[in-house]
């Protein structure tokens, strides 16, 4: 099909104006500018197993704190104990403060928060106002929330 000089202006004016559209959203995936401000979360970790392995401490949630501006963070990670064939007794953590640095996650939009000789990584949703979290070294996953 032979297309006219008319036609073929049209198509690269519609290309110019794509490009830059898809150009921003590609730079704005790859961004390195971290969250900004201060949430608070909260995580679950894994109790799959809990009953086969008696006397363990087992990590089974935490609440934390995270500033972003300040490039602090507090977190309380609670603990259950498993006795044979019983209930789990559960023990409230020490609250462990510390900084943390922020570098860019191993997926798009995705970042890496190294605390304490750990790293979660967080991605942004909701505008910024919300991160999903995912602790690959405990198996703990959450949420957090901007205050």
């Amino acid at each position: 099909m032979k297309l006219s000089v008319n036609m073929k202006i049209v198509g690269a004016f519609i290309a110019g104006l794509l490009f830059p559209v898809i150009f921003h959203v590609s730079n704005s995936i790859a961004s390195t500018a971290s969250p900004t401000g201060e949430f608070i979360c909260i995580g679950n970790y894994s109790t799959w197993g809990w009953r086969n392995n008696s006397g363990d401490n087992k990590e089974y949630n935490e609440m934390s704190y995270i500033n972003f501006t300040t490039r602090n963070a507090s977190a309380i990670v609670n603990k259950a104990s498993v006795g044979s064939g019983s209930e789990p007794t559960y023990q409230e953590g020490p609250v462990e403060t510390g900084p943390f640095t922020v570098s860019s996650g191993p997926i798009p939009g995705s970042y890496k928060l190294n605390w304490d000789n750990e790293y979660i990584i967080v991605a942004p949703v909701n505008s910024g106002n919300s991160l999903y979290v995912v602790d690959s070294g405990t198996g703990m996953t959450g949420t957090c929330q901007k205050i």
